[in-house]
């Protein structure tokens, strides 16, 4: 029997991973509102492809709701103060939720979620690459400066995300990445040794890049979706924890939560110091009292998408420099779209929640897209994964990698997990 040919859809899904971090060609004299990055572009392009290879595989009530949230948002946009930056922000979104449609129809057998995996493993080691070779040379490689906004800027040990334009967007993106490879590393049926151990690399890798950054987001995302998934692995993973990766996951949260350990006094002194030196920002709570009264002042539409900056720049005091979004996706939402835009966010989750939930229950190999969703979720709570494509794009991948597995194929040869003997 002849082996198949790899998955064009998948491939375009994990080729958007690959590219996630270069969100590069900011020109010299700025930006308005409807400069195309290239990295929009590229993306919207790879997720039509996988879209329309897999077009009969798409489901018809996840495309309404996902065409409901971006009309939401054009008709908030179109009502706003400023139109032109609503449509802008809603573009940005659209292009997600292009790459997340693009996932779900493509990533529905277990041997295109390893070409999803291979994805991932490529995005993190050839970041690191590049951040450890700007380290080693102390220099910007590739890039120069009027392409490539705050890559020249030097981040300290954040370097090993370099590729990514700021270190707290490397933590949205790196979080689920993380742990996506970890679990499927545990759940993992192929003999080959080698390909666990690079995706336990791989993930240990950035996980560690992730914490480096400084993102409490991020540490928390880690260890609460790694804790997660022990939990609610009494068929998959422990299974696995009984053998030969019997060290993965404890090593992994113990890795997390020791570095979150490390690194929060460290965090806390570091905004002292910032503060001492005038630079004051408000705090995640006082933003989300700006994004509640937002909603509060416009709730059918909100003050519309991209917009919430101008709604905290009356509200914060002089001197603290204001939020240009407001650090939650749902709060961000109601804030900007209003109740229109909270309800269509609502719909889709609840059909995104339903499958994640079916593939994980379907095969282990649902479990890490699972688990990679929940980092997302967790980190959504405390930032806006969706103000950047880099970060948008990696969550918007994992999540309809989620949905996706809901249809999987299981009928293809595996391994059983516990004897490592072919299953019948």
């Amino acid at each position: 029997m002849t082996a198949k040919r790899p998955d064009v859809g998948a491939m375009c899904c994990a080729l958007m991973l690959v590219v996630a971090p270069f969100d590069v060609a900011i020109p010299e004299d700025g930006y308005g509102p409807f400069f195309i990055r290239p990295l929009m572009i590229l993306i919207a392009l790879l997720s039509l492809a996988a879209i329309i290879v897999h077009r009969d595989q798409l489901d018809p009530s996840l495309v309404r709701a996902s065409a409901l949230f971006v009309a939401a948002l054009m008709g908030a946009s179109a009502v706003s103060e400023d139109p032109d930056l609503g449509y802008a922000a809603t573009l940005r979104i659209g292009v997600a939720v292009l790459a997340f449609l693009a996932t779900s129809v493509s990533v529905t057998e277990i041997r295109n979620a390893r070409i999803l995996f291979a994805g991932a493993m490529a995005m993190t080691f050839g970041a690191s690459i590049i951040g450890i070779a700007v380290l080693i040379n102390d220099a910007d490689l590739l890039f120069t400066d009027s392409l490539v906004g705050m890559i020249s800027v030097s981040n300290g040990v954040a370097r090993l995300t370099r590729p990514f334009s700021q270190a707290n967007v490397a933590a949205m993106a790196l979080a689920p990445v993380s742990v996506l490879l970890l679990v499927a590393s545990g759940v993992e049926t192929t003999r080959l040794r080698v390909w666990r151990g690079a995706m336990t690399i791989a993930g240990v890798l950035a996980a560690v890049a992730c914490i480096l950054t400084l993102s409490r987001g991020g540490a928390v995302a880690l260890v609460v979706a790694l804790a997660t998934s022990m939990v609610m692995s009494n068929t998959v993973i422990l299974q696995r924890l009984r053998g030969e990766w019997n060290w993965l996951l404890p090593s992994a949260v113990a890795l997390a939560a020791g570095t979150a350990w490390w690194w929060l006094p460290r965090w806390a002194a570091r905004v002292d110091g910032e503060n001492s030196a005038g630079r004051q920002s408000p705090t995640r709570i006082e933003i989300w009292r700006q994004a509640i009264d937002a909603f509060r002042s416009e709730p059918l539409t909100g003050t519309g998408p991209g917009q919430f900056g101008r709604h905290s720049i009356d509200a914060v005091p002089a001197g603290v420099t204001p939020s240009p979004h407001a650090h939650n996706l749902v709060l961000e939402i109601m804030a900007t779209a209003g109740l229109v835009g909270a309800l269509s966010l609502a719909i889709l989750a609840y059909l995104v929640a339903r499958a994640a939930a079916s593939g994980a229950g379907r095969t282990p190999h649902g479990l890490p897209f699972l688990m990679a969703s929940v980092a997302a979720v967790v980190h959504a709570s405390v930032d806006y994964p969706l103000v950047f494509t880099s970060s948008g794009v990696v969550v918007a991948v994992v999540v309809g990698g989620s949905v996706g597995m809901a249809g999987a194929s299981i009928s293809s040869p595996t391994l059983d997990m516990g004897r490592g003997t072919r299953a019948p």
